[in-house]
């Protein structure tokens, strides 16, 4: 599990011409591919009209793509990746148009071009970083609910509800690191029994 992450707050654009041609880039956070397929999709639907539809993505479990979109290979998708890669972006895509201008670049000038567009997009962004949480359960008799509210007063954990039952039953987001503590000294009280149930939902805030 990556226990943190840097991405994008929120969308951001950014252009930059080159012998006439426009590269506008989009730079975008997102959580699924289908999410940002979507985005891709209203994009080149909104630029109907552009020459070209470059992008690149790459998600926190390391998936990833690019595409030149008509561009000759290695001069567009890989170079906008690279942007992303040099900024050490997850759960972030970036879609480059171009409007061409009339006068051919190149290979390297229009790869250059491309990675600047995109490069220039997240320099105009503000960068995030966010922190893993695992959700767990936590069932304590009432007599320890004191002693459970003492040890979830902490930095690394956030209650998301208590449920009042036969018990108590804390529903927690806890640092992935933590949560060994937190079974260790609950068990000890216990005497034995551990209550942490582990969900195995991981959150990123």
């Amino acid at each position: 599990m990556i226990e943190e992450y840097l991405t994008l707050k929120s969308e951001i654009q950014a252009e930059i011409k080159e012998k006439g041609s426009l590269f506008l880039s989009k730079a975008v956070p997102f959580d699924t591919v289908e999410e940002f397929q979507n985005y891709y999709s209203g994009i080149r639907k909104q630029f109907y009209d552009a020459t070209h539809h470059c992008y690149a993505f790459k998600l926190i479990d390391g998936t990833f793509k690019y595409s030149d979109d008509g561009e000759p290979s290695g001069t567009a998708g890989i170079r906008i990746f690279n942007a992303i890669e040099h900024n050490e972006l997850n759960n972030c895509g970036i879609i480059v148009i171009r409007y061409y201008g009339g006068t051919k670049l190149g290979t390297g000038p229009l790869g250059k071009a491309y990675y600047e567009a995109a490069n220039l997009s997240i320099k105009n962004s503000e960068i995030i970083k966010l922190i893993a949480y695992e959700e767990i359960e936590i069932s304590l008799p009432f007599e320890h609910s004191k002693t459970g509210y003492k040890l979830l007063k902490n930095d690394s954990i956030k209650i998301i509800d208590t449920i009042y039952s036969e018990q108590i039953v804390f529903k927690v987001l806890s640092k992935p690191a933590f949560i060994p503590e937190i079974e260790e000294k609950l068990t000890q009280i216990l005497k034995g029994e551990n209550p942490v149930c582990r969900t195995g939902k991981v959150t990123y805030h």
